[in-house]
């Protein structure tokens, strides 16, 4: 009998589980998915930006060989397929409603995380090695109208900035991604939990 006085002692002195606030997961989700759209977005504007001031100077700008037109197109090319990815991924952030149930917010959720990580990983490097592609073909008209030092200064300062952002801002901005994403899954994760 004294063993289960004790026991029932310990159950009454068992803190219990509080109970979720779903209102505070909910706005901590929509914060961050609020956060997550702006990113993209203010990464499209900037890319919109460039798309249309490559393609002024393209139009107003003089090239006479042809591999210079075929690196601006490879450049136009790319800028387009980034505002394709991210007006794509901005449609999906706009379609997630909170009247589904949670188990298909996390189901989309993943869906995205997983599209987004195939983006910042081997679509990058495709994305990375036509950019490469790019700046050679329009460096040859480029190098035929300058001095070897400047030349050399602009072979030097591509290979850093390609360098510097495929082994260091790709890696950043893919791992502080990860990590918003991870942190909204997360929060589904538990609401959908409470559901089973």
């Amino acid at each position: 009998m004294k063993n289960f006085d004790s026991l029932v002692d310990i159950w009454q002195t068992q803190k219990n589980i509080p109970d979720m606030d779903y209102q505070v997961i909910i706005s901590r989700f929509k914060k961050s998915q609020h956060k997550l759209k702006f990113k993209i977005a203010m990464g499209l504007a900037a890319m919109v930006l460039i798309v249309i001031t490559l393609f002024f100077l393209w139009m107003k700008s003089y090239y006479v060989y042809i591999t210079t037109h075929i690196g601006l197109a490879i450049f136009a090319l790319c800028g387009l397929y980034y505002i394709f990815t991210q007006v794509r991924n901005l449609k999906f952030l706009g379609s997630v409603s909170f009247t589904e149930t949670p188990k298909k917010h996390l189901e989309k959720l993943r869906t995205f995380k997983l599209k987004r990580y195939k983006e910042n990983t081997r679509n990058f490097l495709y994305y990375s090695v036509a950019m490469g592609l790019g700046f050679c073909l329009y460096f040859i008209e480029f190098f035929t109208k300058v001095n070897s030092t400047v030349m050399y200064l602009s072979i030097t300062l591509t290979i850093f900035w390609f360098a510097l952002c495929y082994f260091y801002n790709k890696k950043v901005f893919a791992m502080r991604e990860e990590k918003q994403l991870a942190a909204m899954l997360k929060d589904l994760g538990r609401i959908e939990d409470q559901f089973k």
